[in-house]
């Protein structure tokens, strides 16, 4: 099976209405994953995010703020 499937479609130009169909097309994606893959998905966001901020935290430690 083929995991990439080709679309057509139209993308909108405003930066804000192509954030919002964004988080709309994730929406629909989670909404049809297993509770496992929802908990999984969760858990690799969350390190994520967990490392974003500890490097922000090293950024401004390191520069003498």
């Amino acid at each position: 099976m083929n995991p990439i499937k080709p679309i057509v479609g139209l993308e909108p130009t405003d930066p804000y209405e192509k954030a919002k169909q964004d988080i709309f097309t994730a929406m629909k994606s989670v909404s049809v994953l297993s509770s496992t893959q929802r908990e999984k998905l969760a858990n690799e966001l969350f390190q994520a995010v967990d490392v974003s901020a500890a490097l922000r935290l090293m950024q401004y430690l390191l520069s003498g703020r």
